[in-house]
């Protein structure tokens, strides 16, 4: 009887083992995704990735690939966040299956050391480099401490938060009413003259301003020393 028991046992195993090497391993699947992931997230710049992949259902049965798998083109840009990545096989059997994942990249950036409020310019004592977990687009999101140095926050500003465009300005460094130098230059003739300036504005914006002795209004170009040149 267990001699039996046993052969069918052997039996069921062999039957078992014959039909599974008709079936796609799964796992193969799996890294192919990943491979191709990180792929993609090193050409686009990000060095230090997280992969987290969502396991297909174990019960999924899928005539085992002949040829090479073959990855779906991604339709977008999008690189991190969850993704969804399509695998095809062409032969003997087509057959398309997705799978999702989770990508994350970790990159330095500076983040603000205490909080700042609307209006302050902040300065190197204010900034702190923080590894941070990045699931999104980062297009804005400011990497380097010297775009921030020297500029004005818009609105109050967290300890630990990483900076946007969108979150600073120059500050304003002629004030409307304000007494400016204007500077022109003609065939290598530097003149300069005194003007009121008739709007607020920071360096290297345009600004109009009243010429004091002709009360002509022209508009200038703000210089780093507060300073007008106008042409």
């Amino acid at each position: 009887m267990n001699r039996q028991r046993a052969a069918v046992m052997l039996l069921t195993l062999g039957l078992s083992l014959g039909a599974d090497a008709t079936v796609q391993p799964l796992n193969e699947i799996n890294r192919l995704v990943k491979a191709t992931l990180e792929d993609r997230a090193l050409a686009s710049g990000h060095r230090e990735t997280s992969i987290k992949l969502q396991p297909l259902d174990s019960r999924l049965r899928l005539h085992k690939c002949e040829k090479k798998l073959e990855v779906l083109p991604s339709p977008g840009s999008k690189m991190l966040g969850h993704q969804s990545v399509g695998v095809r096989c062409s032969s003997p059997e087509s057959w398309t299956v997705y799978v999702r994942a989770d990508v994350t990249t970790y990159k330095e950036v500076p983040v603000l050391s205490r909080p700042v409020n609307r209006q302050d310019i902040i300065d190197h004592a204010d900034m702190a480099l923080r590894k941070i977990n990045v699931r999104s687009d980062i297009t804005g999101l400011l990497t380097d401490v010297n775009e921030i140095v020297g500029k004005e926050a818009k609105r109050n500003l967290s300890v630990g938060q990483p900076l946007r465009k969108s979150d600073i300005k120059l500050p304003i460094i002629v004030q409307r009413g304000q007494i400016v130098s204007l500077v022109s230059g003609v065939a290598g003739l530097e003149v300069r003259m005194s003007g009121k300036a008739l709007a607020d504005a920071a360096s290297g914006e345009l600004v109009l301003v009243q010429n004091l002795s002709s009360h002509k209004r022209v508009q200038g170009k703000v210089l780093p020393s507060a300073e007008v040149l106008v042409k």
